[in-house]
Parts: structure tokens; C-alpha cells; sequence
């Protein structure tokens, strides 16, 4: 309105008020047994930040990023393994309008699971090791003559889930510990044991005649399950001065 009292208008006009972001494309990769990456995208420029923990409630959440930016990333690390998480993404804009996402969930890599471990092929120097995983992991064995092992076979680095290894240069009539090992493709280990296996004792029965001119010596290898007491049938000839002696591995 001018001096004179004559008024003007202008024609219809708009203006649109800023809204919150929009959060879309959340999602939790790079998952390992302690952390993971969680990505996510927003409409217009906005900060970043995720509450996370072992329930809705959360408990935790990542240092904020002021950066105003369209794509997002954050870190997540010191988790636990074989563990759900549950998280939630926080983006507030330019104008300090925050926009949340739904409750999501990701669950940490486990550790192998170790199952059916048996010994298999038992002789008085060697013994095989067999066992399961759940996943894919390789394969070794810790083994000696008590709990502190002191020798170990060589790793599989083959990622398997039926694993068996052969132990060698063992010593007959000897109980043995071993403790298996396998790790997954995110290295993380599991074992199990301590277990035992004892290596039979070769039992050899012995028949010896001499005379002045001869000497034989006949021997028999028994199952490792023979006792003493086994008769040794000995069929010799001689002339003149001779003896015939018997005894056996174990002092008989």
C-alpha cells in the first residue's frame, strides 16, 4: 500500500519447508567375528552415526560424523563373537531434522564347531586324528606325551569341514595327548580336547636253540591284545650238547 492508500499484490507464490532425510539402502557388511561396516544412503546431505547393542535398547553408538554427505559409512568393532547385534542408523540434516531407521539385526561371525573327534589306523608308531566342523576351516594337531603337547602337525591350510590328520614317530606302548585345531576363512580359531590315545606295545615270543655248530633264532609277532602265556611250539634237531631257551618282549 502506497502513500495514497492504493494497494498491490503480487500473484500466488510457494515455498516448501525442508523435510527430514530420507534413509534407505541400510545395510551391515564386512562382517567378521568382532566387527562389521554398516552402510546406508540418504536423500539430501546429513550427518552419520549408529546405536547399537545386544537389544533395542542399544546401549552403544559410533562416534557422530558431522559431514554433511548423501552416502554412508560406520564402523563397528570390539563385538563379540558368534553374536547378534541389533542397530539403528541416525542422519540428521542441514537444518538439524533427524531421521532415524527401524530397528535392523546382523550377527557376527562364530568361531568353528568342533564335533566327532576320533583316532583311527592305531599302530605301535602312528595314529590318525578325525573330526568335523560346522564350516569350511583347516586343520591341525597339537600332540605329545602330556597336556603341554610340544609337537604339533603340519597346518592344512585347506578350508574343509571332514578334517583328519596322521601322527608319525610315535613311540610304542605310550599314551599320547592331542588337541585339535581348526580356523575359519575370518581366522577365527576353535579347538577342543585334551584327548588321549596309547599306542600298542609289539609283542614278540622267541625261540632259540644253540649247539656247537648252529644257532637259530625263530620269532612271532602277536596282536597287540596277546597276554602272556602264549605257547611257543619249537621243532629243532641237534647233536651232541644243545639248548633250547624261550621268553618273550615282556620278561616272560
Amino acid at each position: 500500500t502506497n502513500g495514497a492508500g492504493l494497494l498491490s499484490t503480487s500473484g500466488d507464490l510457494t515455498f516448501t519447508t525442508v523435510g527430514p532425510t530420507i534413509i534407505s539402502s541400510a545395510s551391515a557388511t564386512a562382517i567378521t567375528g568382532t566387527s562389521a561396516t554398516i552402510g546406508w544412503t540418504t536423500d539430501q546431505p546429513a550427518n552419520s552415526q549408529v546405536e547399537y547393542g545386544l537389544t533395542k535398547a542399544y546401549g552403544s553408538a559410533t562416534t557422530l560424523n558431522p559431514a554433511l554427505i548423501t552416502s554412508h559409512a560406520q564402523g563397528l568393532t570390539g563385538l563379540a563373537p558368534g553374536t547378534t547385534y541389533h542397530y539403528r542408523i541416525r542422519s540428521t540434516n542441514g537444518v538439524g531434522l533427524l531421521s532415524t531407521s527401524a530397528d535392523l539385526v546382523f550377527t557376527t561371525t562364530a568361531p568353528p564347531a568342533i564335533s566327532g573327534v576320533n583316532v583311527t589306523a592305531i599302530t605301535g608308531t602312528s595314529f590318525t586324528v578325525n573330526w568335523n566342523t560346522d564350516q569350511a576351516a583347516d586343520t591341525q594337531v597339537e600332540y605329545g606325551l602330556s597336556t603341554a603337547y610340544g609337537s604339533t602337525t603340519t597346518l592344512n591350510a585347506s578350508l574343509v569341514t571332514t578334517h583328519a590328520q596322521n601322527l608319525t614317530g610315535l613311540a610304542a606302548g605310550s599314551t599320547y595327548h592331542f588337541r585339535v585345531r581348526s580356523a575359519n576363512s575370518a581366522g577365527l580359531l576353535a579347538t577342543a580336547g585334551d584327548f588321549t590315545a596309547t599306542t600298542p606295545l609289539t609283542f614278540v615270543q622267541s625261540a632259540t636253540s644253540t649247539n656247537a655248530s648252529n644257532s637259530t633264532t625263530m620269532a612271532l609277532a602277536l596282536p597287540s591284545n596277546a597276554t602272556a602265556g602264549n605257547l611257543i611250539v619249537a621243532a629243532v634237531s641237534w647233536g651232541g650238547s644243545s639248548t633250547l631257551s624261550c621268553g618273550d618282549s615282556r620278561g616272560n
